[in-house]
């Protein structure tokens, strides 16, 4: 409903899988599975180092040392699964609101190369429609020379503005 891809296994050999073929920014894990739920998160946290993406516990218990050990092994957040369903939802999304706005440029509130890189990738792999824009202002440099840094920023934040509001939601 959200526009949200979910991969949904309890293979974990199948996860490992996922993992190294996808970039995922949220990962839910359960302690339902077979595998020591400290040991799984340690286990993704190692095979995701070099993008980092959200680790939520839910579980069972709600012993003070579970949920220290799988916060020490990497877990973002830890929850019990008496949680009810519209705080889960928020938490998941106050996660992936700070996920995102790690990758915002800090002027223009657009996202980073980085970012948009890795959805410009996921995007290929699919089968569904996409378009890309790409806007280069050649000599802008000189703009920033001429009035400074703060006209320069504020000339950035403008044109950032005026893009994002002509995108609608399906765009």
């Amino acid at each position: 409903a959200k526009g949200h891809e979910v991969l949904y296994t309890s293979n974990l050999s199948k996860v490992f899988s996922i993992l190294q073929k996808e970039e995922i920014e949220l990962i839910i894990v359960s302690d339902t599975i077979k595998e020591n739920l400290s040991s799984l998160i340690k286990k993704i946290r190692t095979l995701t180092y070099n993008f980092r993406p959200i680790i939520i516990a839910v579980s069972k218990s709600n012993d003070l040392e579970d949920k220290l050990s799988a916060l020490k092994e990497g877990a973002d957040d830890f929850l019990g699964e008496e949680i009810s369903k519209t705080e889960f939802q928020v938490r998941t999304q106050a996660h992936l609101r700070r996920y995102i706005e790690s990758f915002l440029n800090p002027i223009t509130k657009l996202v980073d190369k980085n970012i948009t890189l890795k959805t410009i990738n996921k995007s290929l792999n699919k089968t569904e429609d996409f378009s890309y824009l790409l806007i280069r202002i050649k000599g802008i440099e000189i703009y920033q020379k001429t009035h400074g840094q703060i006209a320069y920023e504020k000339l950035l934040q403008t044109l950032s503005a005026i893009i994002s509001s002509t995108l609608g939601n399906n765009d």
